[in-house]
């Protein structure tokens, strides 16, 4: 069924299908099998997607790098909290077209001065101004960095207080037409 969705997703013209990491206990073998079975059947580049609600399964960088070489998987939604990882996993996509996206805001600042891309966060859609200015105020070494994440971090706590319904009244504000419920 999956497949047979990604498919479609893929023929009505989607850019990118994003792919939720499964739950459940599986090894990276299984993981790289369930990855690649998507890359074998659906003409498609492909996303990662972390989401933390469906267990908490963090992908291993070693697998991370695996997918990254493959050419297919162009972005990946990394929700660890763990810049170590993330600085690794940063060093084995490097040369690869997967942009790691950090999730969680408060680590948004040290992923970009180590050389993140961006941020795939309900803050994204929040305050997209904000999070911009945090990521070029930190890839241009700017003193306003900080007193920027630091306001990104407080605005993060706010939003998640009224999401979704304040995400979709903000972007409904910016012209993005979106139910309110």
């Amino acid at each position: 069924e999956q497949v047979d969705l990604c498919r479609r997703v893929a023929d009505a013209g989607a850019d990118i299908v994003m792919l939720v990491v499964p739950a459940g206990d599986m090894s990276d073998d299984d993981l790289e099998r369930y990855f690649m079975t998507f890359t074998e059947t659906v003409n498609s580049p492909f996303g990662i997607y972390e989401w933390p609600i469906t267990g908490m399964k963090h992908l291993s960088v070693d697998l991370v790098s695996k997918l990254a070489r493959t050419g297919r998987f162009l972005a990946y939604k990394e929700t660890s909290c763990d810049i170590g990882k993330l600085e690794e996993m940063l060093r084995v996509t490097n040369s690869t077209p997967l942009a790691l996206l950090q999730a969680n805001i408060p680590f948004l600042l040290p992923f970009i001065k180590a050389g993140g891309r961006g941020t795939m966060s309900i803050s994204s859609s929040f305050v997209p101004d904000l999070v911009d200015a945090v990521i070029k105020a930190a890839r241009e070494e700017e003193p306003r960095a900080e007193i920027l994440h630091h306001t990104l971090c407080v605005m993060d706590l706010v939003q998640r207080a009224v999401h979704p319904a304040g995400t979709k009244y903000l972007l409904q504000k910016r012209g993005v037409p979106m139910a309110s419920r």
